[in-house]
Formats: C-alpha cells, sequence, structure tokens
C-alpha cells in the first residue's frame, strides 16, 4: 500500500508561522514584566522583619514578612522602583524596617563614627610609637653586667676552701 503524500499549502505554513511568532512574543513580555528571584531578593535584604529583631525579610517565613514579600513581587510586576518599594515600607513600619540607617541626621553618626574612631586610633598609635623611640635604652639586665673584681676573689676563696 502506498500511501499518500501529504503537502502543506504556504497559506498553512504561512499561519503558523504567525502563530508562532505570536505565541513567542506573548511568552517573551511575559517574562519581562514577571519580575525575577535575585531583584525580589535584593529588596528583601535590604529590609528587616517588622516583628523579629535582626532578621531579613529573606530569612524571615512568618506570614507578614510572606505577606510583604509578595506585595514587593507585585510592585515590582507593576513597574514601581526599587526606591519607591523601600519608602513605601519606611512609611508602613518606620525607620527600623531599613536594614541599613539613613546616612541623613543623626544616623549620619553611624556611618562618619568608625572612620573617626580609625582616624583616632592610627593618631594613638602614631604617638605611643614616637614616645617609645625617644626613650633611652634601659640598663642592662643584672645577670649581663659584669661582676665586680672583689665578689669574684670572694667566690674563688670560697671554692678552695670548700
Amino acid at each position: 500500500m502506498i500511501k499518500p503524500r501529504v503537502r502543506l499549502q504556504p497559506r498553512y505554513l504561512l499561519m503558523l508561522g504567525l502563530l508562532a511568532l505570536a505565541w513567542l512574543t506573548l511568552a517573551q513580555t511575559a517574562l519581562a514584566q514577571a519580575p525575577d528571584a535575585t531583584h525580589i531578593q535584593r529588596i528583601t535584604d535590604r529590609l528587616n522583619c517588622p516583628l523579629c529583631q535582626g532578621r531579613t525579610l529573606t530569612e524571615c517565613e512568618i506570614p507578614v514578612c510572606v505577606q510583604m514579600k509578595s506585595l514587593i513581587q507585585q510592585k515590582l510586576a507593576a513597574g514601581v522602583s526599587d526606591d519607591e518599594i523601600m519608602q513605601y515600607f519606611v512609611i508602613q513600619y518606620g525607620q527600623q524596617v531599613l536594614n541599613e540607617p539613613t546616612a541623613i541626621g543623626f544616623n549620619l553618626l553611624v556611618w562618619v563614627f568608625p572612620l573617626i574612631g580609625m582616624i583616632a586610633g592610627a593618631i594613638i598609635v602614631a604617638v605611643v610609637l614616637r614616645n617609645v623611640a625617644r626613650r633611652k635604652p634601659a640598663e642592662a639586665p643584672a645577670a649581663t653586667r659584669p661582676l665586680p673584681e672583689e665578689y669574684l676573689r670572694r667566690v674563688e676563696q670560697e671554692l678552695k676552701d670548700f
């Protein structure tokens, strides 16, 4: 038995090509709109859990943090910038939600104080080293000083008498 050859007409090929092109375009826009996990993690690493002390949103899995992560994902998909998202959470929870304090006002000391401490430490070390270099050498210990002649004669006399 001979199988008939199926031949696709050009219009069907054109329709299949256009359908594939449309599908690829839709898939690409869907992927472009969905925020990637690393982008979300960069933001959640910069925010603290409002209930737990010292834990970032990335580390914490309590319901509040899960909701905050979901909200971050929604805002990123809507095209909201990272800074606007951070500002939203600061308005909602206050400055303590930020993992790093802002360098404004009193918080500026947190950024400047380590530098001041390092400079002061370097000055103290330089002054101490300079004072040490200026000192006179200390007297040699008793073990390295020569013994008096009278003492040596006395020791020799006692050894002879022994």
